[in-house]
C-alpha cells in the first residue's frame, strides 16, 4: 500500500506516521506484546448482545468505488478490504512475510499453466454481492478492465496493468484517445470468462509475484448493470446503490465515521454485525474515547505520552505490538530546483540523524535508510548506510553541487499538523548540519496536503509518506518508483532503474531477480529522490472484549486482523 502525502498502496497506504507507530528492531515474527485474542481465532463462550467494533479510519476516503479508492487516503485501502474481497487472500495466521502463501477468497481454487502465463481461478458458488446478486466471472473481467482503463484513472491500475496481456498498451493510451481505440485495447486484454464460474487471467509475461495482486481488494468484482444504471461517478457514492462482495457493506457515510454491517450473502459467517470507523488524523480525541470505553482500538496517545502509555499498568494486556512491512520517508520534488540535482538530495539525506529523529517519533523502533524493510523478502543489509547520516559527507556533497546554501533560502517542508514535530526536526537538522533555513508549512487537511502533492506543489515532503507492504514481494516496493508509476510523487525518472525493476519483475530465477531488484536498489538510494528514515512498528490498544484477532504480515495501518474482521467477536463485558 502506497502511503502518499495524506495515505499507502495498502499501497497504499498506505500506513502512518512514526508518531502514531514506530520501528520494531527484529524480524516480523511475533508481537512482543499481545492482547487477548491476538492470533486465537477460538471464539469466547459467551457473547456481548451487541457485535459491534469500534475502530477507527484515519480520514474519509474521497471515493468508495474499488477501483478509485486507492491510497489517497489512509482509510482507501483499510475500509475497501471489509465491503469488497478479491479472488485471494494472505493466509490467515501466518507471522512471517516469508512463510505468507494466499488462500482462497472469492475464488475457491485456481491452477497456473505449466508456461506461467495462465491463471485461472474457479469462484466459489456461493459467493454473492451484497444486494443476492451471485458474483460472476463476467464482474471480475469488467472489474478489471476498469482498473486498467485509462479514463478510470485508477491510483491502483499499475500492478494490474503490469501483469494482464496488453494491459500496458492500454493504460498508456493518452486523455485524447478516442473512444473506438480504447474499447479496442481493452478487448484485447488477456482476461476472459470461461463461463460464470471461470475466470482466467492472461499475463503479457511470468509473473512470479502474480498470486499477490489476486489479493488486492481494488480487484473486486464490479457488476457493469449497477454502473451504467447509476453512473460510473455516481454509483459508489451512496450506501444504497454501492453493490460489493464483501462481508460487509457500507450502510451510512457520515462526516465523523463510516458505518457498515455485515452482508446477509456473504459465502462465510460473519461474526461482528457492525463495524464503525470514525475518522481524525488527531490521536487525542481517539485516545479519550478508548479510556472512556467508547473506542475498542486506539493507536495510543501523542507522541509526548506514547512511552507513558506503553508502560501503564492498566493497559496490561491490552497491548497489541508487531514489527510492520513499512517504510516511511521524506520526499523530495526532483522536477523543481534545487533537488533536480542529486548531489543536493544527497546531501540533505545525510545532514539527518535518523537515531535523534526516531526519539522524536515517540522513541519506540529503530532508524531505516533503505527502501525494502527488514523481515521482507528482498531485504539486504549490505545496501544500509548509502543514506546514512553523515555530516561532513553531506556539506562536501552540497559544495559539489555549486548551489551555495544562500542560494537555498525559502525552502518548504509540507507536513501534516500530526506529524509536525517530526518536520520540526527536520528544519532543525539542516539548519544546525547544513546551514539551510527551511519553513515548515504544517496543514490539517489532509485532502490539501494531497492535491499538492499531486499537483508538485512542495519542496520537501515529510507527512505520511512512505509504502506499506500490500504482499510479500520486494516488487510492491520497486514498482513505486518506475518512471510510470501512479504513487511515484517525487517526478523522479530513471531508464536504468525501470529497465532494472522491470527485467526483475519479470524473471522467474529467485537467484537473478534478487541480484537485479539489489542493482535497482542502490541506484535509488545513491540517486535519492526520497530519504529513507525509519521502519514503522504496528502498537495498538486494544480493548479485551475483542476477540479472534487474527493477524497477517500485510495487515492495514488502522486494525491489525483487518484482512480477517469477519472473524472478529465481542465477548461479553
Amino acid at each position: 500500500m502506497r502511503v502518499p502525502a495524506t495515505a499507502c498502496s495498502r499501497r497504499a497506504a498506505v500506513a502512518v506516521a512514526v508518531s502514531l507507530a514506530a520501528v520494531a528492531c527484529g524480524s516480523s515474527g511475533g508481537p512482543s506484546k499481545a492482547a487477548p485474542g491476538f492470533g486465537d481465532r477460538s471464539v469466547p463462550k459467551e457473547l456481548a448482545a451487541d457485535q459491534t467494533l469500534r475502530a477507527f479510519s484515519f480520514s474519509k476516503p474521497m471515493s468508495f468505488d474499488p477501483a478509485r479508492q486507492g491510497q489517497e487516503t489512509f482509510a482507501g485501502n483499510a475500509l475497501r478490504r471489509q465491503y469488497a474481497e478479491a479472488l485471494l487472500k494472505p493466509q490467515a495466521g501466518v507471522l512471517k512475510a516469508a512463510d505468507l502463501n494466499v488462500s482462497g477468497a472469492a475464488a475457491e481454487s485456481w491452477s497456473v499453466s505449466g508456461d506461467g502465463l495462465t491463471y485461472t481461478f474457479k469462484l466459489r458458488k456461493n459467493a454473492k454481492f451484497n444486494d443476492g446478486q451471485p458474483v460472476r466471472a463476467q464482474d471480475f473481467v469488467y472489474g478489471w478492465r476498469r482498473l486498467i482503463d485509462p479514463r478510470t484513472a485508477s491510483p491502483s491500475e499499475g500492478a494490474f496493468a503490469r501483469s494482464v496481456k496488453g494491459g500496458m498498451e492500454a493504460a498508456a493510451l493518452g486523455p485524447g484517445t478516442d473512444a473506438a481505440t480504447v474499447e479496442a485495447a481493452l478487448d484485447r486484454l488477456g482476461l476472459r470468462a470461461v463461463d460464470d464460474q471461470t475466470f482466467e487471467v492472461t499475463l503479457g509475461q511470468p509473473g512470479p509475484y502474480f498470486k499477490w495482486v489476486a489479493i488486492l481488494t481494488a480487484g473486486a468484482p464490479i457488476r457493469r448493470d449497477v454502473v451504467e444504471r447509476f453512473g460510473a461517478d455516481q454509483w459508489a457514492n451512496k450506501p444504497e446503490t454501492l453493490v460489493t462482495n464483501g462481508p460487509f457493506k457500507v450502510a451510512d457515510v457520515g462526516q465523523t465515521q463510516t458505518t457498515m454491517v455485515a452482508n446477509p450473502f456473504y459465502w462465510d459467517k460473519v461474526g461482528l454485525k457492525r463495524f464503525v470507523a470514525g475518522y481524525g488524523l488527531d490521536p487525542t480525541p481517539r485516545w479519550t474515547q478508548y479510556l472512556n470505553d467508547q473506542l475498542d482500538v486506539s493507536n495510543g496517545p501523542g507522541s509526548e505520552s506514547y512511552k507513558q502509555a506503553l508502560d501503564d499498568p492498566r493497559f496490561k494486556g491490552q497491548i497489541i505490538q508487531y514489527p510492520e512491512l513499512s517504510i516511511q520517508w521524506m520526499q523530495f520534488n526532483t522536477a523543481k530546483a534545487p533537488f533536480d540535482k542529486s548531489a543536493v538530495r544527497e546531501a540533505f539525506t545525510k545532514a539527518i540523524d535518523r537515531n535523534a529523529y526516531n526519539q522524536v517519533a515517540a522513541d519506540t523502533g529503530q532508524p531505516f535508510d533503505t527502501l525494502v524493510p527488514q523481515g521482507m523478502p528482498g531485504y539486504n543489509p549490505g545496501l544500509g548506510g548509502i543514506q546514512a547520516y553523515d555530516v561532513n559527507q553531506a556539506k562536501s556533497l552540497l559544495q559539489s553541487s555549486g548551489i551555495s546554501t544562500d542560494q537555498l533560502g525559502g525552502l518548504h517542508i509540507l507536513t501534516g499538523s500530526a506529524q509536525e514535530s517530526n518536520a520540526l526536526f527536520i528544519k532543525d537538522q539542516l539548519q544546525k548540519n547544513l546551514g539551510v533555513n527551511v519553513t515548515v508549512d504544517s496543514i490539517g487537511d489532509s485532502a490539501t496536503v494531497n492535491s499538492r502533492t499531486k499537483k508538485g506543489d512542495y519542496n520537501m515532503l515529510t507527512t505520511f509518506i512512505g509504502h506499506a507492504a500490500n504482499y510479500p514481494d520486494p516488487q510492491d516496493f520497486f514498482d513505486v518508483f518506475l518512471s510510470t508509476s501512479p504513487g511515484n510523487t517525487s517526478g523522479w525518472k530513471n531508464p536504468d532503474y525501470d529497465r532494472l525493476v522491470t527485467e526483475a519483475d519479470t524473471s522467474t530465477d529467485a537467484s537473478k531477480r534478487s541480484g537485479l531488484y539489489d542493482q535497482a536498489h542502490r541506484l535509488l538510494l545513491e540517486q535519492a529522490p526520497v530519504a529513507f528514515l525509519v521502519q514503522l512498528q504496528r502498537i495498538f490498544w486494544v480493548k479485551p472484549w475483542v476477540r479472534a484477532i487474527t493477524r497477517t504480515p500485510v495487515d492495514a495501518a488502522y486494525m491489525p486482523g483487518d484482512l480477517y474482521s469477519k472473524d472478529i467477536v465481542i465477548a461479553k463485558h
